[in-house]
């Protein structure tokens, strides 16, 4: 009987890491990513600062064509990554910035197992879909201080198709 029981146990660990298996073929997968778009005026010689969404790596990916400070700064208080712009002296038009992440809240195959609920990042049982990444693009409208430019800001997001 013992014997029995212990094959059957052997069966269904089998089965449950074969279904487990089957399960997280999906981590190779490329998520979709997402999408936003920021608009915004600031007047001529005037910081603009964006925090971006928190635990995820960015990058610039596009770099600022009239910029005299474009950078990218971990905030110390939340850890959170901050884009930091600034036009060039006297500039006054349209100026782009495309920032973009690896992922989402730390990367492919940040999952929790299905039977302990424990982070598995790497081994089998992942499931759940994998984080996706962003790609942000801050559209800078820069005024003449004469015209007094209100600061806008419209922030629109998707996925990526």
């Amino acid at each position: 009987m013992k014997k029995v029981l212990f094959a059957l146990s052997i069966i269904s660990s089998l089965s449950t890491l074969q279904s487990c298996k089957k399960m997280c073929d999906h981590r190779n997968e490329t998520p979709t990513p997402i999408v936003q778009s920021v608009d915004v005026a600031i007047n001529e010689n005037a910081n603009y600062s964006y925090t971006l969404p928190a635990g995820s790596n960015f990058r610039i990916s596009s770099e600022a064509a009239h910029a005299l400070t474009s950078q990218l700064v971990v905030d110390g208080a939340t850890g959170s990554f901050v884009y930091q712009y600034t036009p060039a002296a006297n500039y006054v038009g349209t100026d782009e910035i495309v920032l973009s992440s690896e992922d989402q809240q730390g990367g492919p195959g940040n999952c929790i197992h299905p039977t302990n609920g424990k982070p598995n990042p790497n081994g089998p049982g992942c499931q759940g879909p994998h984080n996706a990444p962003y790609i942000i693009t801050i559209h800078l409208m820069v005024n003449n201080t004469a015209t007094k430019a209100a600061k806008i800001s419209n922030i629109s997001w998707s996925k990526a198709n």
